[in-house]
């Protein structure tokens, strides 16, 4: 069956090479692209041709590292390492996938977000739980993506509900083999977690797996500095961590590496000689405090940046799309206003630019409207003492300095979330006697036990504006950074 698609075709033929077809044919033959042609050949004058104006026509989205149970956690927990951040918020994620039903149900909302989102390649990692991958890679098919899904290995240094033996490794392992044949467009992965998650037998299993079945290989390398350590106390023969694969036949041209942060000279040139694809993924690892690319070094070299959602004081000339964070401050004092709230406290993140610009917003927007602005209302915290600090002991005595206040501005939901449950199991009625409100609109501000009252970061726009922005680029012309407003969202909190 011939299908052709007319547009403005947009497409990549080669590392570093760009290719438009104004108004150009791409034509389909059973699903397969035969050619782009910028007039169509007349031997296909007959067929149907599906026009779409000035619409775009260019390749979907692949993403080749993604953690499927995390999917459940997005957004979430973002102020540890990594190894601390695996054991307080991951694993405990991933144990719930146990439950065949809570599987279905959170990986067919992935799948379907995938491919509404333009996302049609994937390469996955799931958990350890044989039917719960399957789930997913029923989940998966069923959306229309395609791409590889790999049943996580996991025999050591987990959380005791979420590791294996060895024996049940293996065994589960070529069950979920045995069981995922039928599937026409998602293919199993081997899988071991990381080096420090597998011991070495399981390790020796999977590359003589790997060998015999011809399957590709997924893991993690050189992420955390912590991590790269640990590999060393664990596989003392081995000089770097690349090597830890290596010695099991895990190091092969179907092997993709996720992160590579800390990789030097030596490691990068064996991923070049053995074939093995580096997979980087610099939001999580900005998230994570793992590691950040160079980023002025990209641009002396030539690369066109686009920033989404922040931007380095240093290269503000770049063009950017950020959220209006000082109008947010301000917008959330003036609803509290409204309301009569006359002395509102505020809790701020000082070692990132959204929690400075939040507060700026708010400290002027208290001066506008005439309202008190002393240090005893309000209260800063880090990435390293958050934990501590809005917890137990040091949050009674962070909400006792807020004594005579009504209202607080929080710097995100989690820390509102935390700040409103505290509250409760003092006795305090919210929105009665303090009324709570914050920055993001995530999913938080539906767990919390009181609903938040919060202002949406407008994701979609910021993509949308963001694409637009990286177009204009591309075409060569003068492209202006671009700031867009919060909308409040309502709720029970305040």
């Amino acid at each position: 069956m011939t299908t052709i698609l007319k547009g403005n075709i947009l497409h990549a033929p080669a590392f570093g090479a760009l290719e438009t077809v104004p108004g150009g044919c791409m034509v389909l033959e059973d699903g397969r692209i035969q050619g782009l042609y910028p007039v169509l050949p007349e031997r296909y004058a007959a067929c149907p041709v599906t026009d779409y104006g000035q619409g775009l026509i260019m390749p979907s989205f692949a993403d080749m590292h993604l953690h499927a149970p995390q999917y459940s956690m997005l957004g979430m927990g973002m102020d540890l390492p990594l190894l601390d951040w695996l054991d307080a918020y991951t694993f405990p994620v991933e144990a719930r996938f146990a439950d065949n039903e809570y599987a279905r149900l959170v990986y067919r909302q992935l799948a379907e977000d995938l491919i509404s989102s333009g996302t049609t390649r994937v390469a996955m990692f799931s958990s350890r739980h044989t039917d719960a991958t399957l789930i997913l890679m029923e989940e998966l098919e069923r959306a229309g993506v395609c791409g590889a899904v790999g049943k996580v290995n996991m025999d050591r240094n987990g959380a005791p509900n979420l590791q294996e033996t060895t024996e049940e490794s293996v065994a589960e392992t070529l069950r979920w083999l045995e069981e995922c044949g039928d599937f026409r467009h998602v293919r199993p992965m081997v899988t071991p977690r990381f080096t420090p998650s597998c011991t070495n037998e399981l390790m020796d299993f999977l590359g003589k797996l790997a060998a015999e079945r011809d399957l590709p290989v997924q893991s993690h390398l050189s992420e955390n500095t912590g991590e790269i350590a640990w590999v060393k106390e664990l596989h003392p023969d081995c000089p770097q961590y690349w090597e830890s694969y290596a010695k099991y036949g895990l190091w092969k041209d179907r092997t993709l590496m996720a992160h590579c942060v800390y990789s030097d000279e030596r490691e990068q040139r064996a991923m070049a000689e053995a074939g093995v694809w580096a997979v980087h993924c610099a939001a999580s690892n900005l998230n994570l405090c793992s590691g950040t690319a160079s980023v002025r070094e990209l641009l002396d070299r030539g690369v066109r940046l686009v920033f989404i959602n922040g931007v380095y004081p240093e290269l503000s000339t770049t063009p950017s799309v950020l959220a209006d964070n000082a109008g947010g401050g301000r917008l959330l004092v003036e609803h509290l206003h409204r309301q009569g709230h006359r002395s509102i406290a505020g809790i701020f993140k000082s070692d990132d630019m959204q929690g400075l610009l939040r507060y700026a917003g708010y400290a002027q927007a208290l001066r506008d409207l005439g309202l008190p602005l002393e240090d005893g209302q309000i209260y800063w915290y880090n990435t390293e003492t958050k934990n501590a600090i809005l917890s137990g002991a040091f949050l009674d005595a962070v909400l006792e300095g807020f004594a005579g206040c009504s209202a607080v501005v929080c710097y995100n939901d989690e820390v509102a979330i935390r700040v409103i449950s505290h509250l409760r199991r003092r006795g305090t009625r919210i929105p009665e006697d303090m009324a709570v409100v914050s920055f993001d609109t995530s999913q938080y501000s539906d767990l919390a036990p009181v609903r938040i009252t919060s202002l949406s970061h407008g994701g979609q726009n910021l993509g949308e504006l963001s694409a637009q922005l990286m177009l204009s680029l591309l075409r060569g012309e003068d492209s202006q950074s671009q700031v867009v407003p919060w909308q409040l969202i309502r709720k029970e909190s305040g």
